[in-house]
């Protein structure tokens, strides 16, 4: 553009028009060529934002698996898009290999299946291989059943280990520790198999008719007599397989702490992370952050006073965080820094909330079983007219009353559309528990339990 202005003023000089208004007029010629879009350009834009609007509201499930397949390979993306589907309402099921493919697939209206594509260490053969198998001969039963079935120079030692590692291996028989374990001598097993039916297939029957692999009997070894793995191992060998969790997460114990007390960052962070944009539709950022999050990385170093602090990875249902502890405030941290704790964090931001890790200056640390009684100002409860009834109100009353204490408690009755009763509990307050939270959920439903947030 910079070789095309003095040519662009010349000319318009030429045609009488002033100097300064021609340089003007190349300024704005130069900005827009950085991306501007003639009328044909945003005509194709508006067709297709059409189309693809249409198909979101209309095919949601089968448009949100063909965009997850489309970033398949970019994690980040892949998570954001996740996310997407649980605001819509649409779940995201582990990967299995007795109804997963290679890439994400609608199963129904409400349901996409993770696609294997994306799990390390399988590869697109391998998955090819599985599947054709499981189209034309029906669902795997053991791990047995598919190590004789597929071929074994594509589905290898180390594909079966991930896929147990990732949990697609879950529909078979046994738990994962033991389908891990076994595939060694799954594969050993197949081999003799497979060789067994290779050596024979030319040979006949007395009665003429040419053997096959349904009249052989296979006695399929047993499984290893082991111990499953707890929730939180299976979560972290998932994770490192697939870089984020699809069967659960860390935090599904302690989620009315996340969606009662914790801080919603989602106005804040921008849809799209680029250069010009820092900040979400210009928001002002919050000044305190509360995070109910796990601990998956603690480094301890001494300040310039000798002095104790640490920085923390921390990991959320949403985001990551990387947070400094200063050494004014370890020995208070210091009790819940453990790897893989579950731990509720009082921070300041340290810079703008601009992507999915955001940097954090810890305040003050606590267990998520003290925040209910710690960080609770007072409560609301509504009482939907569908659950106003004896049943749930004795509900209720036994939760409440098992928990007093100083703590307001609100109540908006719902009269089946004829309007709403509040009232307020005068005489008795509560003093709450994550085990009492969690059961008004239950009751209630999460969206029923409203809690206003002390700051401390």
């Amino acid at each position: 553009m910079q070789e095309q202005r003095q040519k662009f003023i010349d000319g318009c000089v030429a045609n009488d028009i002033d100097k300064k208004i021609a340089s003007s007029i190349f300024d704005l010629i130069e900005k827009f060529a950085r991306y501007g879009f003639n009328k044909s350009h945003s005509a194709a834009y508006a067709l297709i934002s059409y189309q693809t609007a249409y198909l979101k509201a209309h095919y949601t499930a089968e448009f949100m698996a063909a965009n997850l397949t489309s970033e398949i390979t970019t994690l980040d993306r892949v998570k954001i898009l996740m996310r997407e589907c649980m605001k819509m309402g649409i779940n995201i099921n582990p990967p299995d290999i007795n109804y997963s493919y290679a890439d994400f697939k609608p199963t129904d209206d409400t349901n996409i299946a993770f696609g294997m594509a994306a799990i390390k260490n399988v590869g697109e053969n391998a998955i090819r291989s599985l599947v054709a198998e499981r189209e034309k001969n029906g669902p795997f039963t053991t791990i047995f059943d598919l190590s004789r079935r597929v071929d074994l120079r594509q589905v290898n030692k180390k594909v079966l280990e991930a896929l147990a590692l990732a949990g697609a291996l879950d529909s078979l028989k046994g738990n994962r520790a033991q389908l891990f374990m076994s595939v060694e001598s799954a594969i050993e097993f197949g081999q003799s198999v497979q060789k067994r039916i290779e050596q024979n297939k030319n040979q006949f029957s007395l009665f003429g008719d040419q053997n096959n692999e349904n009249e052989f009997e296979f006695s399929e070894p047993p499984l290893p007599d082991v111990t499953d793995w707890d929730t939180n191992e299976k979560l972290k060998k998932e994770l490192e397989m697939i870089g984020f969790y699809v069967s659960g997460h860390p935090l599904d114990d302690f989620k009315p702490i996340v969606d009662l007390y914790s801080t919603d960052l989602t106005p804040f962070v921008p849809r799209e992370t680029n250069e010009s944009e820092t900040s979400a539709n210009g928001r002002q950022q919050p000044k305190v952050l509360y995070i109910c999050a796990q601990i998956t990385l603690i480094r301890t170093r001494y300040d310039s006073k000798n002095q104790k602090m640490a920085f923390v990875n921390l990991k959320s249902y949403d985001y990551d965080f990387d947070g400094v502890i200063f050494s004014s405030v370890f020995p208070q941290c210091e009790p819940f820094l453990k790897q893989g704790a579950i731990v509720f964090v009082k921070a300041g931001l340290n810079g703008d909330i601009n992507g999915d890790v955001i940097r954090i200056r810890v305040e003050s640390m606590y267990s998520p079983g003290q925040v209910p009684a710690q960080f609770t100002e007072s409560m609301k409860l509504i009482i939907p007219g569908s659950l106003l009834t004896d049943e749930t109100l004795y509900e209720l009353k036994l939760a409440l009353s098992s928990v007093p204490g100083t703590q307001k408690v609100f109540w908006t009755f719902d009269l089946n559309g004829q309007g709403s009763v509040p009232m307020r509990s005068v005489k008795n307050g509560v003093k709450l528990t994550l085990p009492v939270l969690k059961k008004l959920c239950e009751v209630l439903g999460p969206e029923n339990v409203k809690i206003k947030r002390l700051e401390r």
